[in-house]
């Protein structure tokens, strides 16, 4: 086969192939959160990257075996020579990975849970590959990493919510601190009322 030829050829493979990919990648992504939202877990991107990973895996794998004839069989043996040298180089990503499996898989927590950490508090946002990201009181997002929750003691809050309200008080001669209480409390009725925890009356 001539050159033109072969990279005519080149083109066309690896062309089908992502297109495929980015396919089957779109419906499996879908599947996988629509499995997730059926669960406690809900929707974390550990789960739907870890899919994306294993589809392009497969596509550039059949790149290389079409394409370049690698033959599949050589990348195995290649990942299990070299499994050694990269455990070694990225042990902390790999403590990382297994630990956000184990916090999913185990129910430690899911995302919209209020949990404590470390010294962090906040609700959880999403497990990544690394890391878990939760967000405080104040609106301040914290990235925990996975491997935190295996050497450091977490909580959970169940079924609980905090509210934080502000209210200014300017200090002054003969202030009634009675009449503050009342304001406050009065104020802190109608944020919950607004938000549909309180009823009137």
């Amino acid at each position: 086969i001539d050159i033109m030829g072969y990279a005519l050829y080149s083109v066309v493979v690896i062309a089908a192939v992502v297109s495929v990919a980015l396919a089957v990648q779109k419906l499996l992504v879908k599947m996988v959160r629509r499995g997730l939202n059926s669960t406690d877990v809900g929707e974390v991107t550990l789960f739907t990257n870890a899919a994306k990973w294993v589809v392009w895996f497969i596509a550039a794998s059949i790149i290389g075996e079409l394409v370049f004839g690698i033959e599949l069989g050589g990348i195995f043996t290649a990942l299990g020579v070299g499994s050694l040298f990269v455990s070694l180089g990225l042990q902390d990503l790999i403590k990382n990975v297994v630990s956000g499996v184990q916090i999913i898989s185990d129910g430690l927590f899911r995302v919209g849970d209020q949990i404590e950490i470390g010294g962090h508090r906040g609700e959880v946002m999403d497990v990544s590959w690394r890391q878990t990201v939760m967000r405080d009181n104040d609106g301040n997002a914290h990235a925990i990493p996975n491997s935190l929750f295996n050497t450091q003691v977490a909580m959970r809050r169940v079924d609980s919510m905090t509210y934080r309200y502000e209210l200014e008080v300017e200090e002054r001669p003969g202030l009634d601190l009675d009449q503050v209480g009342e304001e406050f409390e009065r104020r802190a009725q109608e944020a919950l009322m607004a938000e549909g925890i309180m009823q009137e009356g």
